[in-house]
């Protein structure tokens, strides 16, 4: 059982060469895979997509290294979940996009042969589970989630009722700081 990480951060890398783990310090890019041939049986990728800016590129080299039996596991954050729960301060400048389960999905079977397995949810996180085999239940287990519109518009909505919320409770704060203003003055 070889472990092997690539990441392209040279002081991660530096805490994790003693513990029996091919490391190759690098990007996961076209150059990466003139370079290695392997293929892997697991391929672990957790809140990296979110970073990447062409991510039709990277998913399909992450297709290229995960065996044809080799299952693909994806986490990344949750736009529904932030937008549902209004947690506005999780989103990051240093994301250049943010995925649903539906918009993940479809952008690993647009640029891979690989075909979404099982769904998790982790705090406001899901993990997505990917393997090359055509057969399976994805689409009628998870249908509900899956609704991409009804959920983005049901999300939508709370999390602009959650904005009025906070705007309403903003300007009573500023009414009542004015009103003690006045009375000191």
């Amino acid at each position: 059982n070889t472990r092997t990480l690539i990441e392209p951060n040279k002081f991660a890398v530096k805490h994790i060469r003693d513990q029996n783990i091919s490391v190759h310090n690098r990007f996961l890019d076209d150059s990466f895979l003139e370079n290695n041939q392997t293929k892997y049986d697991a391929v672990i990728c957790r809140h990296v997509i979110e970073h990447i800016d062409d991510y039709g590129a990277f998913i399909k080299n992450l297709s290229l290294i995960t065996s044809e039996n080799g299952i693909l596991i994806l986490e990344t954050p949750s736009l529904e979940k932030i937008l549902s729960i209004g947690l506005v301060r999780v989103l990051s400048l240093q994301h250049f996009q943010y995925f649903s389960v539906y918009s993940l999905s479809n952008a690993v079977i647009n640029n891979s042969p690989l075909r979404p397995l099982h769904i998790d949810f982790v705090g406001t996180d899901f993990i997505l589970y990917f393997n090359k085999n055509e057969q399976n239940d994805f689409y009628s287990k998870y249908a509900n989630i899956l609704d991409s519109k009804k959920l983005l518009t049901q999300n939508a909505n709370a999390f602009e009722s959650l904005i009025n919320n906070k705007n309403q409770e903003i300007s009573s704060l500023v009414t009542k700081w004015k009103k003690n203003q006045n009375k000191k003055i």
